[in-house]
Order: C-alpha cells, then sequence, then structure tokens
C-alpha cells in the first residue's frame, strides 16, 4: 500500500489475494479522468504536489502488481495463489502459506515504548522460529541502545521497500529535471529523516540498515544500490539463491548467532525461501564493498551494480559475462516451466505479464514497457493506461472475490507458520554433505 509519507491515510492499495489495484482519487480530489491523464502524462515536469503525490502512488502500486506476476519470485506466489483457487484443500493452503508467512512475518512485531516516535539506530539476529525457521529479528533502539520496538525482516519489508525506493526515485528525477536543486536537497533529508520514524519501518528498514552502514554516500546512490539488490532477489533463479557464497552468511551474522541458525538458513535458501534475507546478505556485501574501495562510486557505478552484486556467484574460472549468461538461461527456463503451470491453472492475469516479461528478457522493467490492465478509483470507476492490456478486470474481481475472502479466513485460520527443518537437522545435514559429496543417507537422532 502506498501511503502519503508515512502518515496514517492510504492513498491507494495493491490487494495481493486478487492482484488488482485501487487508488483513493478523493483523498486527492481529483475525478477520474483527472487520474487517467496523470498516470500517463509524459512529462513528470507538468505534475504539481497532489498531481506528483498521486503517480508516484500509480508507481507504487504498480511496482506491487509487476513484483506479483513478472519475476520469478511473484510467478511462483502467483501459481501458489491460483492452484489453491482451483482446488482449495489443504495442500494447496499450506503451499501457499510458504509464501504468506514470509510477506507477513512482520505481524510478530512489537512495540516497547509507545512514546517515541524515532529511533537511532537498528540491530540485527539471526534467531529461530518454531513457526518460521529462520528469521531475523531487528532491534531498533534509542541512542542509549535501550530497545524501543522488535519486527522480524519480512518479505513484506522487501516488496513495500521496492515500491518505496522507485517512488523516492521518481521524484528524485522530477527535482533533477527541473535543475530545482533546493526541492532536491529538501527530498533527500525529508527522506533521511523519514527512515528514522518507528511507523515507517516496513518501508525503510533496509534503507535505514543502508544508511546507518555507511551515512556518507547521497541518498540517492543507497536507493539505486537497494532499488537493483530488490530487482535481482525477486528474479534470481532459485538454484543461484540455492549457491549463495558461504562467506556472505559468515560475514554478516557469525558474530550474532549460533552455527546451527545459519546452516538452518542455508538449507532455506536451497528450498527457495528467504529472497528478503538474501537483500539483506547482498546490502552487507555492496556496502562492505563501497568501504574497502572495491568499487568505486563514479559515473558508471549505478550500470554496474549488477555486476557488484552478481560477481560472486560465479566461479574463480568464470568471467561475469559467463556467470550472466548462465543466469539468464536458468532465469528464462524458470519463468518458461512457471508460465506452463500458470497456463495449466488458467490463470489469465499472470501468464499476460508474465508473458510479457519473457518478451522484455532479464532485468527487471519500469511499468512504461508493459501493457497494463486497469485500475479502479473508489472501487467504481475504472483508469486505463495508455498501453492496456485486454483483460476485464471487473469480470475477473467477480470470479474471485469470493475465493479471496475465503482464502482469508483460511490463511487467518492457519496462522504464520510454515514447514522447515529444525537447526540441528540443518547444521548436521550439511556437514553431512560436506563429508560424503557422493551422496548417500543421512540420518539425524534427536535428543
Amino acid at each position: 500500500m502506498s501511503k502519503t509519507i508515512f502518515n496514517t491515510e492510504e492513498f491507494g492499495s495493491y490487494e495481493f489475494t486478487t492482484q488488482l489495484i485501487e487508488i483513493d482519487n478523493d483523498v486527492f480530489n481529483r475525478t477520474t479522468e483527472q487520474v487517467n491523464n496523470i498516470i500517463n502524462t509524459d512529462n513528470l515536469n507538468e505534475l504539481n504536489d497532489k498531481d506528483l503525490e498521486l503517480y508516484k502512488t500509480y508507481v507504487h502500486e504498480m511496482t506491487h502488481f509487476l513484483d506479483s506476476t513478472t519475476t520469478i519470485w511473484g510467478v511462483e506466489y502467483s501459481a501458489r495463489l491460483n492452484r489453491y483457487y482451483k482446488y482449495q484443500n489443504e495442500q494447496t493452503l499450506g503451499v501457499l502459506a510458504i509464501n504468506d508467512a514470509e510477506i507477513t512475518s512482520n505481524d510478530n512485531n512489537l512495540i516497547l515504548n509507545n512514546s517515541v516516535d524515532k529511533f537511532s539506530k537498528i540491530k540485527y539476529k539471526l534467531e529461530y522460529s518454531r513457526d518460521l525457521g529462520a528469521a531475523v529479528v531487528l532491534y531498533f533502539l534509542d541512542e542509549y541502545e535501550n530497545t524501543l520496538h522488535l519486527a522480524s525482516l519480512s518479505m513484506l519489508a522487501l516488496l513495500e521497500g521496492h515500491a518505496y525506493v522507485k517512488e523516492q526515485l521518481v521524484a528524485i528525477k522530477k527535482h533533477k529535471l527541473e535543475n530545482d536543486v533546493v526541492e532536491l536537497a529538501y527530498l533527500k533529508n525529508k527522506i533521511k529523516e523519514e527512515t528514522l520514524e518507528i511507523k515507517s519501518c516496513e518501508y525503510t528498514v533496509y534503507l535505514a540498515l543502508s544508511i546507518q552502514l555507511i551515512p556518507d554516500i547521497d541518498i540517492e546512490i543507497h536507493l539505486n544500490i537497494l532499488c537493483k539488490i530488490f530487482e535481482i532477489c525477486l528474479d534470481l533463479p532459485s538454484i543461484y539463491l540455492a549457491s549463495t557464497p558461504y562467506f556472505l552468511f559468515d560475514m554478516v551474522f557469525v558474530n550474532c548467532c549460533s552455527e546451527e541458525f545459519i546452516s538452518q538458513l542455508k538449507l532455506e535458501f536451497a528450498r527457495g525461501h528467504n529472497r528478503h534475507i538474501l537483500a539483506l546478505l547482498l546490502l552487507c556485501l555492496v556496502l562492505n564493498k563501497i568501504h574497502n574501495n572495491i568499487i568505486p562510486i563514479d559515473a558508471n557505478f549505478v550500470d554496474n551494480l549488477e555486476m557488484y552484486i552478481l560477481e560472486d556467484f560465479g566461479s574463480a574460472t568464470q568471467s561475469f559475462d559467463e556467470l550472466l549468461k548462465l543466469i539468464k538461461g536458468h532465469w528464462q527456463m524458470e519463468m518458461e516451466s512457471s508460465i506452463s503451470l500458470l497456463k495449466d491453472l488458467d490463470a489469465e492475469l499472470p501468464v499476460s505479464m508474465a508473458t510479457q516479461r519473457m518478451s522484455l528478457g532479464w532485468g527487471l522493467q519500469n511499468f512504461e514497457n508493459y501493457n497494463l490492465p486497469d485500475i479502479t478509483t473508489n472501487f467504481v470507476d475504472k483508469v486505463s493506461f495508455n498501453k492496456r492490456l485486454d483483460f476485464d478486470t471487473e469480470q475477473y474481481y467477480n470470479q474471485v472475490e469470493e475465493k479471496s475472502k475465503l482464502l482469508k479466513k483460511e490463511i487467518a485460520s492457519y496462522g504464520i507458520r510454515r514447514d522447515h527443518a529444525s537447526p540441528e537437522f540443518s547444521h548436521g545435514f550439511l556437514e553431512w554433505i560436506q563429508e560424503n559429496p557422493e551422496g548417500g543417507i543421512y540420518t539425524h537422532f534427536y535428543d
């Protein structure tokens, strides 16, 4: 969802169970026709404050939609969602709950001091949850290191963080096009201040950590780093997620958890889980390279970010071009497999979006490159992007509305949990794999 600078008023919403967008045009005091003109503008300079906020809301919600329908993570989620809608049984609910638990694990938050709105720093610790498995717990501290707030790092933080970063980059782009140095400086300072607000942490925790670790680089650099990291985490083929370099786990967690917890997280990566924790690993990797002058912040920095992030996933003898070719090949195979499954499930909307993404190729694309479905304003009127997807959103909503309501009830009853291996089993299994590279049968005895 998108809110106006983190107040309680929602400007728009993306519904994960229907995969549809709604914008509250009454908040902006704009007609449906005006909303249509704003989202289709080809000149950001034409947008005043309210219109820019509306456009940013559209970017924010459309980022959620594209993340959920055009990425490796998104097509997997869409397949599990539509499989549940088709069969509506305990097995399909349990599989979908894996994604839901990763998204909603931030609900396990604990506010320890209601009188304080801002924190001074964040610390984190890799812990084990009986319901979720590996969990990164965030400690939001005051200047005396008293804990104000606890939260679990979640997939929602990645998804909201990606949407937030995209909309802020739009605002920065507008001020740079206008050469408005004063407004640009004001915006950057405002973003920094907002990252310290406890109520905004689900949007800005990655940005807050990035600024905390290297406070001296420009906020736009932080935003671009995170944008690329989020894109890679959402789109990295499962085989490469499973092959995340082990030194990253040790670099980020070695001083804040047991070896068994790290082993459990590694095993979950091998099962395709916890992309939001991968984002934390990659953020620490990039910032460590910047701190140690391994990568320069120069005119080519943004263009080279993909290489700086992915180069450690290859072998010592492999060039980055060779590595990227392999990654693209696995990405294509995984996307094709998921699209085939979505077709079998008659999931027309995600099939249409994922097929477009396949044509566009590797690397997340801006929404302008897609044919997009209609959105609604105030639950009634339709607004169409100038490159409109030929898809009847009203008919589709009528088909999934009751299924969506049932799913929410079933998920609420199921609870925030997912199947996982214990830390002790995970650690023993990974040690056994190292000792028995040719395979065999691993037996684990519980106390």
